[in-house]
C-alpha cells in the first residue's frame, strides 16, 4: 500500500456536535483503493460511507486461494460499496 492520506473533520463526542467527515484514500499495489464517510456521529455512532477499489488486478490473489478445477491466468476487478451503519442502545442496537 502506498499514498495513503487521511482527511477528517468535526468527529466529536458531544451529543448535539457537528457531524463528520472522513476520507481514507491509497493506491494498493497499482489499484486505487478509497473510503469515504459522511454524516459521522460518534454520539450514538452512525455513519453513511462508500468503500470503492478499482483495476485490481486478480492474479494477486492467486497465491492465497485454495485448490481449484480451473486456472485463474489474468483479470481485473472494480467494486463500490455503500454502506450506513447505525448503533443504537441495546443488544439489538445495530442497524
Amino acid at each position: 500500500m502506498r499514498d495513503l492520506t487521511i482527511e477528517a473533520g468535526n468527529l466529536t463526542t458531544r451529543p448535539s456536535g457537528p457531524v463528520g467527515t472522513l476520507a481514507v484514500r491509497a493506491a494498493l499495489n497499482n489499484s486505487p483503493v478509497e473510503f469515504s464517510a459522511r454524516d459521522i456521529d460518534l454520539t450514538p455512532t452512525s455513519f453513511a460511507g462508500k468503500f470503492s477499489i478499482q483495476n485490481f488486478g486478480l492474479i494477486q490473489v492467486v497465491p492465497y486461494l485454495p485448490p481449484m478445477p480451473a486456472v485463474l491466468d489474468s483479470g481485473i476487478a472494480g467494486v463500490d460499496i455503500a454502506v450506513k451503519l447505525e448503533l443504537g442502545k441495546g443488544p439489538s442496537g445495530l442497524a
